[in-house]
This record gives C-alpha cells, sequence and structure tokens, in this order.
C-alpha cells in the first residue's frame, strides 16, 4: 500500500515509497491529540488508542475514498505519527 500525495516530515518532504521506510522507523504507537497519516492518505487527529489501531478525526483527505463521517479507524501498522 502506499500514501497519496507528498507529505512534509521530520524537515523532508516523503512521496509515496518513502512513507513505508519511515513508518518502519519510527515504529511508535500514537497517543491522544497527536497528529497523523494513514499509508492511504489520511492525515488526522487521534482521538482514541485503542489494541491494535485508533479511531481518528480526518483533517485531511487525499485519497479517493469517501468518508460518512470525518472519522475513520487506522491500524498501529498503517500510520507515521507527524
Amino acid at each position: 500500500m502506499e500514501a497519496v500525495g507528498d507529505y512534509y516530515l521530520n524537515n523532508k518532504t516523503l512521496g509515496k515509497g518513502e512513507m513505508k521506510m519511515e513508518a518502519a522507523m519510527k515504529m511508535r504507537i500514537a497517543d491522544i491529540g497527536d497528529e497523523i497519516v494513514s499509508n492511504k492518505g489520511i492525515k488526522g487527529k487521534v482521538e482514541m488508542v485503542k489494541e491494535n489501531s485508533v479511531i481518528i478525526e480526518i483533517l485531511e483527505n487525499l485519497s479517493d475514498r469517501e468518508y460518512v463521517n470525518n472519522r475513520t479507524v487506522v491500524s498501529h501498522k498503517n500510520y507515521v505519527i507527524i
């Protein structure tokens, strides 16, 4: 899975392929209030942390998916903390 678009992270711009590498290097679970970018291209603010995932408020959606509301669930394996 690849991210959609480029993201500015840790003083550098990450392209589609680089996001996975950055995620592997950062393997830290997000805390409530952290902003994350999923590898599907969704930027959001963490509202709840669960054992295997986080629930986020969607701030920016660069994917081709449409969401009924402004929240979604993202697995810990599928995001990078920004």
